[in-house]
């Protein structure tokens, strides 16, 4: 009582304050030393974006992070202990978007394993034309062996016609990723955690270098001393969504398209988006149903080029701008700074859909949905 308490806090911006990259140019003052010192040639500028803030979480957010950390304890042990701890860093830290956690080179490990069954087919092709049925060879026979098969061409060459210096490279690498994967003595981490931040617009984007550090060195004190974390950026799938429904007659279309828009705008908010997060068709006809002036809903198709529906292509260029080669490298496609290229064909077309169709699975890799640009990446036909 009778006490007055003065309290002075510092409070961020949030995505407001993140600065893309060469913005900052302009000079406010300067001091020379010496003093008087000429100043025409000076100019600064920032040639990486400034990242890492975040806005107030959302509900579902909140959500998650609640039912989380009511768990953890202020210790890491489970998979969830380390989402939750991770989600919670302090913000003068940086702010972390998303985050995923599995076992410490899981990801790699299933890798390696398809790269062993690839060599073994490639083994086992070529001592089938060797021996031809036979118990023996003799070393003149080998001279004499044609290796010329459909089946060791297929799995050799990488464009399915000829062998090529680089498929010679690819098979190279593989033994050698195969090598360091197994003799990796120096750093075999138990836990990877996978992270996104936000940028300036709030979508996903790989952290800094710096929010990675950040990350490893505040969990420090609540992990495991067994425990070895390795920080990875989580990949971004960017996606489209084409729709057809019917309206009452009387309806104005181009408001019943817009109703609609806004309708899956908010279902496939980026705040509501978490990795290994299956996507269904299904959500959107139900919440397009309960718009006023829609009579029925005909189709929903999540793609990042061809229109499934009639096999057109809607999006151009399509809504993706990296892959991943035969090594695992990460390549730019364009410049539309859009995620990896993903193949939602599989879950539309009605003769191998593994889910059912519509329902679109995560990949193997830790990956994340997202409809980067909501006002062109939804389009849809009213009638």
């Amino acid at each position: 009582q009778n006490i007055t308490l003065t309290i002075t806090y510092r409070a961020g911006g949030g995505l407001n304050t993140a600065v893309p990259p060469n913005n900052l140019t302009n000079i406010n003052s300067v001091t020379t030393i010496p003093a008087g010192g000429t100043t025409t040639n000076l100019t600064v500028n920032n040639n990486d974006p400034a990242v890492g803030g975040k806005d107030g979480d959302g509900t579902e957010e909140i959500r998650h992070g609640a039912l989380a950390n009511y768990a953890t304890q202020n210790r890491c042990v489970t998979k969830e202990d380390y989402e939750a701890r991770t989600i919670s860093m302090p913000p003068k830290f940086g702010s972390i978007a998303k985050v995923y956690c599995t076992t410490g080179g899981l990801i790699e490990k299933n890798k390696q394993t398809r790269n062993v069954e690839k060599l073994k087919n490639v083994l086992n092709t070529i001592m089938h034309h060797i021996l031809d049925g036979a118990e023996s060879k003799s070393s003149e026979d080998l001279q004499s062996i044609d290796l010329s098969d459909s089946t060791l061409l297929n799995i050799v060459a990488g464009n399915g016609s000829e062998i090529t210096q680089e498929d010679k490279h690819n098979f190279l690498h593989l033994f050698e990723s195969l090598s360091v994967y197994e003799n990796d003595e120096v750093y075999n981490p138990t836990i990877d955690l996978y992270i996104l931040s936000y940028d300036v617009n709030g979508k996903l984007i790989a952290p800094p270098t710096l929010i990675q550090q950040n990350v490893k060195n505040y969990l420090n004190q609540f992990k495991l001393l067994t425990d070895k974390i390795r920080i990875l950026p989580g990949f971004v799938v960017n996606f489209g969504v084409a729709f057809d429904v019917m309206t009452f007659p009387g309806n104005d279309k181009s408001v019943i398209k817009n109703r609609c828009i806004d309708a899956i705008k908010e279902i496939f908010k980026t705040d509501n988006m978490q990795f290994k997060q299956v996507l269904y068709t299904a959500d959107v006809v139900t919440e397009l149903n309960k718009l006023e002036g829609v009579k029925a809903v005909n189709d929903v198709v999540f793609t990042q080029d061809t229109n499934f529906l009639d096999n057109t292509s809607i999006f151009s260029p399509p809504l993706y701008s990296k892959s991943i080669n035969i090594d695992g490298d990460i390549i730019s496609i364009n410049e539309n700074k859009y995620g990896h290229i993903y193949d939602f064909s599989q879950f539309f077309d009605i003769t191998q859909t593994p889910a059912g169709r519509g329902v679109v699975l995560p990949s193997i890799d830790p990956s994340i949905f997202e409809i980067k640009n909501p006002n062109t990446d939804i389009k849809g036909v009213v009638r």
